[in-house]
């Protein structure tokens, strides 16, 4: 049964998307909040993210929530969360082959951010694409 309720829970967030604020810990995040350009994004676990941003130079921003409530918008840190703009692309490695993805989108004068964790596929190898468990937050 345990199985079961695992397969269960993977489709469920394979397909979820989220309200305001609202996170189901996918790649530990604890909420996401709409800022005045893009989307906050707040961790419940120490991150370390690379933020891919068209136009400028990838940086890497040290994300604990032990950290002040604050968001990291320079290298300095330990940060609370990230503020992320539309067209960054986040990448968060786990160390144990598996890592997360975060993209955030403008369409219509709305933000959202689409959250993916690749784990690697059962019986695969390590450099092949596993499967994806994805999340949408549109953060009013």
């Amino acid at each position: 049964m345990r199985i079961g309720g695992r397969i269960l829970a993977g489709l469920t967030a394979l397909v979820s998307t989220s309200g305001p604020g609202v996170a189901a810990n996918l790649c530990t995040i604890d909420r996401v909040e709409r800022s005045a350009d893009g989307v906050n994004v707040f961790f419940s676990a120490m991150r370390i993210l690379s933020i891919n941003r068209p136009g400028a130079e990838r940086r890497t921003l040290i994300a604990d929530p032990r950290a002040r409530e604050a968001v990291g918008r320079d290298r300095l840190g330990p940060f609370r969360g990230a503020s992320l703009y539309p067209d960054d692309r986040v990448l968060m490695p786990f160390g144990d082959y598996r890592w997360c993805e975060i993209i955030v989108f403008a369409k219509d004068g709305k933000v959202s951010a689409d959250v993916t964790l690749w784990e690697p596929r059962v019986g695969g190898h390590a450099d092949i694409l596993g499967e994806p468990r994805l999340q949408s937050f549109a953060p009013e």
